[in-house]
């Protein structure tokens, strides 16, 4: 039996940045936007984070998600780890 070890983050706000740990320097993104229902700042439009990728040519990125749980669950996002760590 396999168990995927649990990544431990603060929660998702605007201005927090996360990366890939050492084997990846520098890559990482900040987030821009936290729009879920009953959250501070919720403007009622979709909800969903927003991202900034820190390196390269990439545009902003915007996820319909309806929970942090379904973000980190991204394949794209899922192993990163808070930037203060890295």
């Amino acid at each position: 039996m396999s168990t995927k070890p649990k990544i431990i983050r603060k929660s998702l706000a605007v201005g927090n940045e996360y990366g890939f740990g050492p084997m990846y320097p520098g890559a990482g993104f900040r987030v821009t936007s936290v729009e879920f229902r009953g959250r501070a700042g919720y403007d009622g439009g979709v909800q969903g984070v927003g991202i900034k990728w820190l390196h390269g040519d990439k545009r902003g990125e915007f996820h319909l998600v309806n929970s942090e749980e379904e973000f980190w669950n991204i394949i794209t996002v899922r192993y990163a780890i808070d930037a203060e760590v890295v």
